[in-house]
């Protein structure tokens, strides 16, 4: 009877001491977490990070317990302590997204906070308690009594901080808009992490160190630091895509900027005009009528060529094949552009198809401006459906591209150009990359008569009901003059 006693007494002694550690490991690792990301976010002055990105927030905390508690239990007293520092440094750069140096100043000042509080009130707490440290160190209950403390006061001076306005200016005013490369830091705190388990390892079998747990905490990390990954290579995609967002605006702006000119040197030209008639009544000359009339048909005419609208069922394509109509005008070149089908029902990025066609057009003046002399010059852009395709053909009858050549146009770096070779070669690589990444072909032909770009694109699957748009006819692009 007196053995199953004291048998029951070790067991409960023991889940109890299991229980402290887990609590002292554990849960207070995550309440030091959430501390340290609270006051960090204060100190570069975000303070409202962890609330908007409650994701990142959740895996600092967790990588951060799971670390620091594998660190502690696999590394000298010592050297776990700068192994955690620079974890966090590291991984608050990679999650908040800023600069190394100012993340580096900022934990510099975390550390400073924990080891200035924890010495206080490990004073206090041993005057108190008439104990030695050590003793806080190695038995759980008392180490579970000074968290408590610790973690309470901590937690209160950084809800002051927080509600005070002593932070609300950066004080890294210089290192406040340096931003961190998310993939370079992701590649550091990478390397950081294999190294400490590699050379844990040799400290884990100097200890005889359950290798069990070793192997749980390492997987944990591993999953840990792998979503992290997958967490910023998708932040990483969005940011690309808002880029390009930002580029078609900014180009589309340059291209509206472009028509108000037009529109302005247009005006101007006008008033000059009205005065030209003017002075034409004036005169009151016997055949002054014939030549108004004369006059007026022939700027009539020129209005007409000189600039174009386009509806072609995306904005972007709409504003450049604007500003083209007014440099083919500028050049004596006929400009035609026809879309029997809009564009609106092509699979691709907004962003690569005004690159595809903005190049494919550049290439169609060059090719035409490379011989002055030549007469009917003649660019034309269509879009048709053939075949569930959608089809957009860009030509010229600018001079034919020999056979011989044909084959290489799409190499990166080949170009017909003899002056400034090396800035030349790129524009149709590119545009082939652009065309087979969203599922395009593309091919070329060319005679005396024409050079013709040829691209097919996927059409969007728009159904209504169980009926295709394609059963419901749309109406064909046009232009309107100005």
């Amino acid at each position: 009877m007196q053995w199953i006693c004291t048998s029951l007494i070790l067991f409960i002694k023991g889940v109890e001491t299991v229980l402290y550690n887990f609590i002292n490991e554990v849960l207070f690792g995550i309440a030091e977490a959430v501390i340290i990301l609270i006051l960090f976010c204060i100190l570069i002055s975000r303070k409202s990070f962890f609330l908007e990105n409650k994701i990142k927030s959740v895996l600092f905390i967790s990588l951060y317990t799971v670390f620091s508690y594998w660190a502690s239990a696999y590394f000298p007293m010592g050297y776990h302590t700068i192994l955690i520092a620079i974890f966090m440094v590291l991984s608050l750069a990679l999650i908040t997204s800023v600069g190394l140096i100012r993340s580096l100043l900022a934990c510099a000042i975390i550390m400073v906070f924990f080891i200035v509080s924890e010495f206080i009130l490990a004073t206090v707490f041993l005057l108190l308690k008439d104990i030695k440290f050590a003793e806080i160190v190695n038995v759980p209950s008392l180490k579970f009594q000074f968290s408590v403390v610790v973690k309470l006061a901590e937690g209160l001076v950084i809800l002051f901080f927080y509600r005070s306005k002593i932070f609300e200016k950066p004080i890294f005013k210089k290192l406040s808009g340096r931003e961190s490369r998310p993939l370079y830091l992701y590649f550091f705190l990478g390397i950081f992490l294999m190294g400490d388990l590699i050379f844990s390892i040799n400290y884990g079998v100097s200890r005889g160190s359950n290798f069990g747990e070793y192997q749980i905490l390492s997987c944990f990390l591993f999953f840990l630091f792998c979503f992290l990954g997958f967490f910023i290579f998708k932040e990483k995609q969005d940011l690309l895509h808002i880029r390009h967002k930002y580029q078609l605006q900014k180009e589309y702006i340059k291209n509206i900027e472009t028509v108000i000119d037009i529109v302005r040197r247009e005006k101007h030209d006008f008033i000059n005009h009205i005065n030209t008639v003017y002075a034409i009544c004036m005169l009151n000359k016997p055949d002054a009528t014939q030549k108004i009339k004369t006059y007026l048909d022939k700027l009539i005419d020129n209005l007409q060529c000189a600039y174009h609208f386009y509806h072609t069922g995306n904005e972007y394509i709409d504003g450049l094949l604007a500003v083209k109509s007014n440099r083919a005008f500028s050049h004596h070149i006929h400009f035609d552009v026809t879309f029997e089908e809009l564009l609106d029902q092509v699979e691709i990025e907004d962003y690569d198809l005004i690159s595809i066609v903005s190049n494919l057009i550049d290439n169609a003046f060059d090719a035409i401006l490379s011989e002055p002399e030549h007469e009917g010059k003649i660019i034309s852009v269509y879009g048709y459906i053939e075949d569930e395709d959608y089809y957009l053909s860009v030509s010229n009858n600018g001079p034919i591209i020999p056979a011989e050549l044909i084959d290489r146009i799409f190499e990166k770096g080949f170009s017909t150009k003899k002056e400034n070779k090396g800035e030349h070669g790129f524009g149709l690589h590119i545009i082939k990359q652009l065309v087979e990444k969203n599922g395009g072909t593309i091919t070329v032909s060319s005679s005396e008569e024409e050079t013709e770009f040829l691209i097919q694109m996927k059409r969007k699957k728009i159904e209504y009901g169980e009926v295709y748009t394609e059963d419901y006819p749309v109406n064909t692009a046009e232009s309107s003059e100005v």
